[in-house]
């Protein structure tokens, strides 16, 4: 075996050109050292335990978290940590060192359950007699704001008197659409528009903006 040959041997397994075995070795590296981290901690991504490094940010709602190489996670995901829910708003999908932008879920986005009947029996004319449900409503983890951020200053703008925005997990569901109402902080509000930019194929978040009523 020549040294060609013997090059190449040693980058099976880890690569078969020098980039992608330098780039499987940094993940090695990374993975290796990933739980000595003080600021390692497992989360719950979705319900599933993930491990993860999170690093506090300039404010205090808003959190970075990073990843094991290879891991994929799609924004809109609701992340548990410290008994406090967020939302992955942005990530980064890079091979060796995947992370996002995580902000606190700061209120709870109630959506009914579907009304469904079941027949009991009978009344005495032979004519069926049903029981009527509402079913379970959804909770949804969101984000409730009365300002935003200006994309060309960074700065709060307020929005306009009596309206809000929501940001919750990309959803479908039959009282999303403008012209339903909502009820947040013991205030109602009716939809006037949903904004679907930040979703594709099912996956993502959904801002919804509101009126009080």
């Amino acid at each position: 075996m020549d040294a060609i040959d013997k090059y190449i041997n040693r980058l099976d397994g880890k690569g078969t050109d020098p980039t992608a075995a330098s780039i499987n070795k940094s993940k090695r590296i990374q993975n290796d050292k990933f739980t000595s981290s003080p600021s390692f901690t497992i989360v719950k991504v979705n319900g599933v335990d993930t491990d993860s490094i999170i690093n506090n940010e300039t404010k205090y709602d808003e959190k970075l978290i990073h990843f094991r190489p290879d891991t994929i996670v799609n924004i809109g995901s609701v992340v548990e940590y410290k008994a406090e829910k967020y939302l992955l708003l942005t990530f980064f999908d890079d091979p060796i060192y995947p992370k996002g932008k995580l902000k606190l879920c700061n209120s709870i986005y109630t959506l009914p359950g579907t009304a469904s009947r079941t027949q009991t029996g009978v009344n005495d004319f032979g004519e069926p007699i049903y029981e009527h449900s509402e079913g379970t409503p959804t909770l949804l983890p969101c984000i409730a704001e009365t300002s935003i951020l200006s994309d060309d200053t960074n700065e709060a703008i307020n929005l306009p008197e009596g309206t809000m925005q929501i940001t919750i997990p990309f959803t479908e569901h039959a009282d999303l659409v403008e012209g339903k109402e909502f009820t947040m902080y013991g205030t109602q509000y009716q939809i006037i528009g949903i904004d679907y930019t930040k979703s594709f194929n099912g996956v993502g978040l959904l801002v919804i903006k509101g009126k009080k009523v």
